[in-house]
C-alpha cells in the first residue's frame, strides 16, 4: 500500500466511524481505501474464470463490511487488511464455482469479447491434455473424462489461492519468505501470459537460480502431490 499504517487507521476511523456514509468525503475515503487495496502487490490474482466476478463481489462486500474489519494485533494493519480482503475475495471464487460449475462445460467460452474465442477444451489442450477424436460412447467418455480434469484444476486453483494448511506459503528457500511456492504458483501458472522466472527473481531481488531451483525441486513435487490428493493422476484417470 502506499501509505502507512497510522494514515491506514486514519482512514479506516474516518470510513468507520468520523463520517456520514451518506456524504461526499465518506465516498471519497472508502473510494481511497479500495484504490489502496488494488494497488497491493499482495492482493491475490488470479486467471481464474470467476475471478472478475469474485473481485467484483468483493469490493462490494469491503465497501458494506469495512466496519466488521477486525486488525490483528500481531502483525501491521495493512497486511491485516490484505489477508481479510484476500480472504473474503477465497470465499467468493469458491461460492461462485459451486453455484456455477454445473454451468462450465468444455465449450464454455473463456474470451467472449474476442474475435477468436476459446473454449475451456481449447485451453486444456494448450496445457497438454488432447481433445476427443473418438466417437460414439468413447468419445463421450474421453469428454466427461478431460472435464472431471477440468474440476480438479478448478478445485487446485481454489486450494492454491486459500492454502488452508500453509503448505505452500511455508515452503519457501531459507531467508526468502517472499519466494514461496504460492506466489511462484499465482505468478507462474495462474497469470496470463505466465510470468517468467527471471521477472519475478528480479521483482524480489534474488538471483534467478534460486527461485528456478526452488520451483523444480521444492514446489513442483507439492503441487504434484496437491493435485494427486484432489483426485488427479498421471494418466488423467481418477
Amino acid at each position: 500500500m502506499n501509505i502507512n499504517d497510522e494514515e491506514l487507521k486514519q482512514l479506516l476511523d474516518n470510513i468507520c466511524g468520523g463520517l456520514d456514509r451518506e456524504s461526499s468525503e465518506w465516498r471519497q475515503a472508502i473510494n481511497r481505501l479500495l484504490i489502496q487495496i488494488q494497488n497491493s502487490p499482495k492482493l491475490l490474482k488470479s486467471s481464474h474464470l470467476l475471478y472478475l466476478e469474485a473481485l467484483d463481489e468483493t469490493w462490494e462486500y469491503v465497501i458494506e463490511n469495512i466496519h466488521k474489519f477486525e486488525p490483528k494485533p500481531e502483525i501491521p494493519i495493512s497486511e491485516s487488511l490484505i489477508i481479510w480482503v484476500n480472504g473474503h475475495l477465497v470465499w467468493r471464487i469458491r461460492d461462485l464455482y459451486r453455484q456455477k460449475a454445473p454451468e462450465l462445460s468444455l465449450d464454455t467460452v473463456t474470451n467472449p469479447d474476442s474475435e477468436n474465442p476459446i473454449t475451456l477444451l481449447d485451453k486444456l489442450s494448450e496445457k497438454g491434455f488432447n481433445p476427443p477424436t473418438l466417437s460414439g460412447l468413447d468419445a463421450y467418455f474421453e469428454k466427461k473424462r478431460l472435464e472431471n480434469i477440468f474440476t480438479i484444476w478448478q478445485k487446485f486453483e481454489i486450494y492454491v489461492l486459500e492454502d488452508p494448511e500453509m503448505l505452500l506459503r511455508n515452503c519457501h528457500p531459507r531467508n526468502c519468505p517472499n519466494c514461496n511456492c504460492q506466489l511462484l504458483t499465482i505468478k507462474h501458472l495462474f497469470t496470463d501470459p505466465p510470468e517468467r522466472f527471471t521477472n519475478i527473481a528480479r521483482k524480489l531481488k534474488i538471483p534467478n537460480q534460486t527461485v528456478y531451483s526452488h520451483w523444480k525441486r521444492r514446489c513442483l513435487p507439492l503441487l504434484q502431490k496437491i493435485l494427486k490428493d484432489l483426485g488427479y493422476s498421471n494418466n488423467g484417470e481418477s
